[in-house]
């Protein structure tokens, strides 16, 4: 196995680690954020709204 292999298979490790801490972290406190903007703005939830994670990149 070469540097640059291992150093790819880490790397990508490391992404799929700071995603799942990103959407753990930030998912529920988003979401709420964005029902209650809503609910301010609109009067209404609408479920077409949403976010979704840019991914992460070095």
């Amino acid at each position: 196995m070469t540097r640059t292999s291992r150093s790819r298979r880490s790397g990508r490790a490391a992404h799929r680690r700071i995603e799942a801490h990103q959407e753990a972290l930030f998912t529920a406190p988003l979401s709420r954020l964005s029902n209650v903007i809503q609910v301010s703005l609109i009067g209404a939830i609408d479920p077409d709204i949403g976010f979704s994670y840019v991914p992460v990149a070095f």
